[in-house]
């Protein structure tokens, strides 16, 4: 990535576990709805996810901060 954001956030763990399980539930939908549309109907399962999350930048993003705040939540105990 050339253009970077970068976020730099403080919260409690139970803020961050309750954030992380949010962004779980919303990309776990997002993902189920976009698996069964007649966009990636053709495009083999193994590749599929790729394909979604290629296409849908949101989903990028919360698979980036679901990294983040699994990491940070190993750290912080």
């Amino acid at each position: 990535m050339e253009n970077k954001v970068l976020i730099k956030a403080e919260m409690s763990p139970e803020q961050a576990s309750a954030l992380l399980a949010s962004l779980k539930a919303e990309y776990r939908a997002a993902l189920t709805e976009h698996w069964w549309a007649d966009t990636y109907r053709y495009v083999p399962d193994e590749d599929r996810h790729t394909q979604i999350v290629l296409k849908n930048p949101v989903m990028g993003a919360q698979r980036r901060l679901i990294g983040a705040l699994t990491y940070g939540l190993k750290t912080a105990k």
